[in-house]
């Protein structure tokens, strides 16, 4: 939801600056994937073929004179999020030059400009965001780590990255344990104290998706209020679970 508001803040700025865009006023057409590839190559192939559905509760028009609109064809689209999500939906728009701007997809797939040519990101993706991370390590002299990462595309994705720079750069890694989805409060908390307990390293480096490392990170807490935990703890986290650390 803070994404959208931003968003809203963002075309309202733009909108209302006469000298930013002179002429064009920006609109929108807000859809919900529902973490579903189904859902959104549907939504997809309504932007590209229809731009006209009065019926789906969307508004995709701009405001005119009195009560009128104007329908406009959807320019260009923003998202997904997800990166499993991204991938066939940046396949279909390649076929109508569909131009796609995600704002947290960074599955290193999405690099082939052959195969993707009309996507764009606003974010690093995985490889240069793992790079990025041992070399803060190496900065502070940080040698070892214990890493958790989401058992999924993208932290599968993110982890093999990160595991083979950190190789490469002498970094040891103390304890790399998975998040799946169907972790429930105890798995949570086993894994939390499993870090906490049975491991040494002060840093904890969380590729994680935001549900995923929003629950971590809330137990975490619970740990150390309980004073179970003992030590102070450096977070590095990804793009997928900086929001929540």
């Amino acid at each position: 939801m803070d994404t959208l508001e931003a968003m809203f803040y963002a075309l309202d700025s733009i909108n209302s600056d006469p000298d930013l865009l002179p002429n064009i006023t920006l609109g929108y057409d807000i859809r919900d994937t529902c973490q579903s590839k189904n859902i959104a190559l549907n939504e997809s192939f309504s932007f590209v073929f229809t731009n006209t559905d009065t019926e789906s509760g969307t508004c995709r028009s701009l405001e005119a004179s009195g009560n009128d609109s104007i329908q406009i064809p959807v320019a260009a689209t923003i998202g997904p999020l997800e990166s499993f999500i991204s991938i066939p939906v940046a396949n279909f728009f390649h076929l109508f030059q569909m131009p796609q701007v995600s704002y947290g997809s960074t599955s290193t797939e999405l690099n082939n400009r052959d195969q993707y040519g009309y996507f764009f990101r606003t974010i690093p993706a995985h490889d240069t965001q793992a790079e990025t991370m041992i070399d803060m390590m190496l900065y502070y002299k940080w040698d070892h780590a214990s890493v958790i990462y989401s058992d999924n595309l993208f932290g599968d994705s993110f982890y093999h990255h990160f595991l083979s720079v950190a190789k490469a750069k002498e970094i040891c890694i103390d304890a790399n344990e998975l998040i799946r989805d169907d972790f429930d409060d105890s798995d949570y908390r086993k894994l939390v104290e499993l870090l906490f307990q049975n491991t040494t390293a002060n840093v904890i480096v969380l590729l994680a998706t935001s549900d995923h490392a929003d629950n971590f990170i809330k137990h975490a807490r619970i740990v150390k209020e309980n004073n179970i935990a003992h030590r102070n703890i450096v977070w590095i986290a990804s793009t997928g679970s900086a929001e929540v650390v």
